[in-house]
């Protein structure tokens, strides 16, 4: 975790020109950073003097960092855009940091500079709404996240991992995304039917009638299931994973679709 981001900090400090800036702006904002725990001090609010001399938020690039301080034994992973939005909700500015002696490299988010970088982790789409940046401890890991439901009433987790680390959604892509989203939205009813009717033969032969409970046929089956998850990976069709709701162990299912929201494959339990 963070060593991307150190890496950054470190070149920022060394040289702080207005490239090295924004490189570092657009790692922050895409990073998970860490936070010490310190005796007697709540989480998330340790300040620090900038070198404005103003009050900032304090934070390490990565764990090893934060473990590093005296006296610290703890230290908590979070998205830096959530210290950021507490930053601003504090009216301060961010100090992170690669360590806890002053000549440590460190790089300061001054608190005017706060709002521009919270704008760097969101996008906006007419039709699937904010898509907002999700860092993970693994730099690769991270993901956009947005409102791909409602469906059936209930919200639906979407996800786009981008093609590269910390990568944006390339513009020739959102049509398809929404496509298949606008699509799955309107046949989410028509889709679990179709799951329940391939799933059905396989859950007749492993449960006899005793034990299928309620669900007498594949109607009630598709009514069982709810859609969670519509996630898009570069290079693979999306898939929709459903809750099971104890109908296959509680194990969930997944079907692919194409860009034209046409099914890829059979049902998986996964």
């Amino acid at each position: 975790m963070g060593q991307k981001l150190r890496e950054l900090v470190k070149k920022f400090a060394a040289d702080p020109t207005p490239g090295n800036r924004d490189a570092f702006w657009h790692g922050l904002i895409m990073s998970s950073i860490s936070i010490p725990k310190r005796k007697g001090v709540e989480v998330g609010t340790i300040l620090s003097q900038g070198s404005n001399g103003e009050e900032m938020l304090f934070v390490y690039t990565d764990s090893t960092s934060a473990l590093a301080e005296p006296g610290v034994t703890t230290a908590y992973g979070n998205e830096a855009r959530v210290e950021l939005e507490r930053a601003f909700a504090k009216g301060v500015g961010l100090i992170v940091a690669t360590g806890h002696r002053r000549k440590d490299p460190r790089a300061e988010v001054a608190k005017e500079d706060v709002p521009s970088l919270l704008k760097m982790g969101r996008q906006a789409d007419p039709v699937l709404g904010d898509l907002v940046w999700e860092a993970d401890h693994d730099d690769k890991d991270g993901f956009w996240r947005f409102e791909a439901g409602p469906v059936g009433g209930r919200s639906v987790a979407g996800v786009v991992v981008p093609k590269t680390t910390w990568g944006s959604i390339p513009s020739q892509s959102l049509p398809r995304i929404r496509r298949v989203v606008e699509r799955v939205r309107v046949n989410d009813p028509a889709i679990r039917l179709h799951i329940a009717t391939e799933l059905w033969e396989w859950f007749s032969e492993d449960n006899d009638p005793s034990d299928r409970g309620f669900v007498a046929n594949p109607q009630v089956f598709a009514d069982t299931l709810t859609l969670e998850v519509l996630r898009f990976e570069h290079g693979h069709d999306p898939y929709l994973d459903y809750a099971d709701h104890g109908l296959v162990g509680g194990y969930g299912v997944r079907i692919h679709v194409n860009s034209n929201g046409e099914f890829v494959g059979k049902p998986q339990i996964c």
